[in-house]
């Protein structure tokens, strides 16, 4: 389980697409995800399903590590944050920065 550290500061910024301002938590999420596959083919040689799945990932936030096991158990995770710290849509946001994202995202895009 995530062990949080007390974060209070939030720092402001302007978007200069939306001419917005946004609050951040000071800390940011550093997240990784280790994935796997697994390829079945037809009698034909040709490929009939792709599995992929998320076996472990890690997570870093203010000074605070934690890994799981599955992706229910991530969003736990981000969940807490987000409860905790009180992250919205439209108030203080959460930074993600997310290790191969273009490639974890097929394995969890459907979860």
């Amino acid at each position: 389980m995530l062990d949080l550290n007390e974060v209070t500061e939030t720092v402001t910024i302007l978007t200069t697409k939306h001419k917005r301002k946004h609050d951040l938590l000071s800390c940011f999420v550093s997240l990784d995800t280790e994935t796997s596959k697994h390829i079945e083919y037809n009698d034909a040689g040709k490929v009939s399903e792709v599995y992929g799945w998320v076996y472990l990932y890690g997570l870093e936030f203010g000074g605070a590590y934690t890994e799981g096991r599955t992706p229910s158990q991530l969003l736990d995770d981000l969940e807490r944050i987000r409860d905790t710290y009180g992250c919205t849509e439209e108030g203080t946001h959460l930074v993600v920065y997310v290790h191969n994202l273009s490639f974890d995202i097929q394995y969890i895009k459907d979860f």
